[in-house]
């Protein structure tokens, strides 16, 4: 099983859209025996809510149910994921500051997979913003998630059987 856990600072935005995208392409490939995902935030500001009701909104807008309670990045989290895939230099920062001396985990930036944007670390976070800046987010998010669906599967050599792309 490989596990993703997507980090953002509140656990409310940007890494429980990315964790439900990821989860429906997941799904829509079969891979639900082989991957698992999950989210988290650096900050405990928002522990124990359920997503911004403006997210949930957009995600809605695309087919995609949003059911994720806030919760706090910890350092087991290190034990627990192969992937931890930040959303900006700040998130990847504090989880810089718990990693352990031995970890597998791979620590990477979701901007990574960006292939309109090159060069961007960082997913903008739409909390302050408009129902506009939250659809940005879905399709930077969006965009990335495949990429970095197709990168596992290609790296990893999982079996594919699915035919949707």
């Amino acid at each position: 099983m490989i596990n993703v856990l997507f980090v953002c600072l509140g656990n409310i935005c940007r890494s429980p859209m990315a964790e439900g995208l990821f989860k429906k392409l997941v799904a829509d490939k079969g891979l639900n025996n082989q991957i698992s995902t999950d989210s988290a935030g650096t900050a405990s500001y928002h522990l124990g809510h359920q997503p911004d009701k403006r997210m949930v909104s957009t995600a809605a807008g695309h087919g995609i149910k949003l059911n994720h309670m806030a919760r706090q990045f910890s350092k087991a989290d290190f034990n627990e994921f192969d992937y931890i895939v930040v959303m900006d230099e700040s998130n990847y920062n504090n989880v810089m500051k718990l990693i352990p001396t031995k970890s597998n985990a791979k620590v990477i930036y979701m901007r990574s997979y960006d292939d309109y944007v090159l060069g961007v670390k960082e997913v903008p976070d739409p909390y302050y913003g408009t129902m506009e800046d939250f659809q940005t987010c879905y399709y930077i998010l969006e965009s990335c998630c495949r990429n970095f669906l197709k990168e596992i599967i290609e790296s990893i050599g999982i079996n594919n059987t699915s035919s949707n792309s």
